[in-house]
């Protein structure tokens, strides 16, 4: 790598999107922030790996995720 692209590569700031977790039959779970680096961007893959990491109790049970741009305001 050249030194401009690893200044690049430093100088960019992670980003926040918001991870929605819904249940098999389509009801929304939760929904959580997960920060990521726009240079590589976020794939559905990600975005399972990472609800699987904060909510060990979904291993084994169907799920859905969706990213999200949002925040969601009310409670669960």
């Amino acid at each position: 790598m050249k030194a401009n692209q690893i200044n690049t590569i430093s100088n960019v700031s992670l980003k926040t999107v918001y991870v929605d977790v819904m249940k098999e039959d389509g009801s929304f779970y939760t929904q959580l922030p997960m920060s990521y680096c726009p240079l590589w961007g976020v794939t559905n893959e990600k975005a399972r790996e990472y609800a699987m990491q904060q909510l060990p109790s979904l291993r084994g049970t169907k799920f859905k995720v969706a990213i999200n741009n949002n925040r969601n305001r009310f409670k669960n």
